[in-house]
């Protein structure tokens, strides 16, 4: 009677000698994509936020640059990166100006409302003989 370790050795020892398989055990026609490259890239504006960390040589910010997209909209962020890319921003700093311009207005602050007295209303105190007569 054979032990579970001959047989893992004769098990790896017939691997070797079989036939590499080719394919990637699809059936022929069925290619499914390469994801592996962008594989934590779930959209436009991951994606884009990974070419402006990498452009400016700042790969761990990518969560700031990522949140600036969001903040000013993808399209707007694209233009942007674009100008900044092919030098028609002309700044000394090209990452601050696109951190700068990524900026909201300020809006006015709306009043703020009264607040209301806590606790027991001062003046007159509340007498309970009033009350039972």
């Amino acid at each position: 009677m054979e032990g579970i370790g001959g047989i893992i050795r004769r098990k790896s020892t017939d691997g070797a000698k079989r036939k590499p398989r080719t394919g990637s055990g699809q059936l022929p026609g069925l290619e499914t994509p390469e994801t592996g490259k962008e594989r934590y890239m779930h959209s436009d504006a991951h994606v884009l936020a990974a070419d402006i960390s990498s452009h400016f040589g700042e790969r761990r910010k990518f969560a700031l640059y990522l949140a600036v997209i969001l903040r000013m909209g993808v399209p707007a962020a694209r233009t942007l990166f674009a100008e900044i890319k092919s030098g028609e921003a002309n700044v000394a700093n090209p990452r601050k100006f696109f951190l700068w311009s990524s900026k909201r207005e300020t809006k006015a602050r709306p009043a703020a409302r009264p607040k209301k007295p806590r606790g027991k209303p001062k003046g007159k105190q509340l007498d309970i003989g009033g009350f039972l007569g």
